[in-house]
């Protein structure tokens, strides 16, 4: 699923032929270009199972405690469910986050998760272990800011300035209040950046991808058979 990332880990050997398409399935009316961003731009988003901690819930509760500090008006939106969400709602409330932290849980459709992006001018994901996120490639269509952690595909979706140290929370919020310091200007450019960025992650293109390595397979099968 990813250009470099997952291949400098599993090298593929002898192959007849390699691509990268991820399992998103991404169109172009899904996409979203009339992103604003103002001193009023607050809001983040973070969309992940919380059934276990591969995306690093915790991490980022930690680090919003810290962003809500300097932006005491700042809103972050769980957008999932699963059985350490209790755990989490907890640690929320713990680190004095009520008023702050929402945990919307499973959304029951794709557009539903679209309306939470288009709304958020930020998203996150400070996944402790990834592949490429169809999430993040998803906010990026919506023209949202994205932060995320050191790991896997999200370093080939986003640049180095949003990337954090995988755990750690105060890395994690220094990019998150860096993203909302940065200026509206800027905030634009980043969301005009990503929208392009994702447009790599169209259907068609990954489909054409996929054809031409079954057109490699079959000529090679014909080759040796």
């Amino acid at each position: 699923v990813t250009q470099n990332a997952l291949q400098k880990r599993y090298p593929p050997v002898e192959s007849i032929k390699t691509i990268h398409a991820s399992s998103i399935k991404l169109n172009e009316d899904f996409f979203f270009h009339d992103k604003v961003f103002n001193n009023y731009s607050m809001d983040w988003v973070f969309v992940g199972t919380l059934e276990q901690f591969q995306k690093a819930p915790d991490v980022l509760l930690k680090a919003f405690r810290l962003v809500v500090n300097k932006f005491p008006k700042a809103k972050l939106s769980f957008i999932g469910d699963g059985r350490e969400r209790a755990g989490l709602e907890k640690m929320s409330k713990n680190l004095g986050l009520e008023k702050n932290v929402n945990f919307q849980g499973k959304v029951s459709s794709p557009e539903q998760v679209r309306e939470h992006l288009i709304h958020s001018p930020f998203f996150v994901l400070p996944s402790r272990g990834e592949g490429l996120p169809r999430a993040m490639i998803e906010a990026m269509a919506c023209g949202c800011v994205c932060v995320g952690s050191e790991i896997g595909g999200i370093q080939e979706l986003i640049e180095q300035d949003w990337i954090a140290k995988v755990n750690d929370h105060k890395d994690l919020a220094n990019k998150m209040i860096k993203a909302m310091d940065v200026g509206s200007a800027k905030q634009k450019e980043i969301s005009v950046r990503n929208i392009e960025e994702a447009k790599a992650y169209l259907s068609p293109l990954l489909d054409a991808r996929r054809s031409s390595l079954y057109t490699a397979l079959k000529e090679h099968m014909e080759k040796v058979g």
